[in-house]
């Protein structure tokens, strides 16, 4: 009798110094995880957060546990797809169905009003008699990785739109190379009647509208091969402000008219 009561004790103390280890173990993994890990009621008040809190939002666990809710603790925004989403599992639960873990990337306010891009990995919290008590969650911060994905995301719109840029100025350059060699025939033909008309006749007039009209076709077609990048190069002197007020011309049918392109040049 003395022999078993010893055996039990002896058990029931290597039992607790079990417990005991093994909720040491638990403390420091929390304690150093660098995610934060929480846990919250139905009504979204936190029962649980570990203190990585502090590295991720600076708040301290005190300050939090009992005190703030969801919506303490999340933009608007992610407040609306965290709940709508935690609701519907609540009800799927009551159906029965069982409910996975789901992963949310969320926005959440620091201490110091900077925001944060989170993902958090949360699950229902159950009871011992398997009902939903609240949620259980592991978070951390992704704001690089969204910077990052954002970063990605805007060059390769760049990239697409230099890449339609140059198609429309492979073609602009295709067009303007036919076009000039009909105008080259065109202006040719029409200097060659100017000389044999007499200067004071209405057809000299009229050829010397046509000729007018064909020098300022070339040089639009000028402007598209500048544009095209396959101008073929031909030194001469010239007004860089005028070259640039004709280029505008051009230029501000391109760029839409969402888009005020103004220039303003010395005197």
């Amino acid at each position: 009798s003395v022999v078993a009561s010893l055996g039990q004790a002896l058990r029931g103390q290597r039992a607790l110094a079990a417990l005991v280890a093994s909720d040491a173990l638990y403390r420091l993994v929390v304690d150093n995880v660098h995610d934060v890990i929480w846990t919250c009621n139905l009504a979204g008040l936190f029962t649980y957060v570990s203190p990585s809190i502090f590295d991720l939002r600076g708040w301290r666990p005190e300050e939090v546990v009992g005190k703030h809710r969801l919506e303490d603790v999340l933009s608007p925004e992610s407040l609306t797809i965290a709940a709508e989403a935690l609701q519907r599992n609540l009800e799927a639960m009551d159906t029965g169905v069982a409910v996975p873990p789901q992963t949310f990337e969320l926005e959440q306010p620091c201490r110091d009003g900077s925001m944060i891009w989170t993902e958090s990995h949360v699950r229902p919290l159950l009871d011992e008699t398997g009902q939903p008590i609240g949620f259980i969650g592991v978070t951390r911060d992704i704001t690089e990785r969204r910077l990052a994905q954002a970063e990605h995301a805007l060059l390769t719109t760049r990239l697409r739109q230099a890449a339609k840029m140059e198609a429309v100025g492979q073609l602009a350059g295709g067009v303007a190379h036919d076009f000039n060699n009909l105008l080259q025939v065109i202006n040719g033909y029409a200097e060659m009647a100017l000389e044999e008309s007499e200067s004071d006749s209405s057809i000299h007039q009229d050829l010397n509208e046509v000729l007018g009209a064909g020098k300022r076709a070339s040089r639009l077609v000028s402007q598209l091969l500048t544009f095209s990048r396959r101008q073929v190069i031909r030194p001469e002197y010239l007004s860089l402000r005028n070259v640039i007020e004709d280029l505008l011309k051009m230029l501000k049918r391109v760029i839409g008219e969402h888009i005020q392109l103004e220039f303003h040049p010395e005197p």
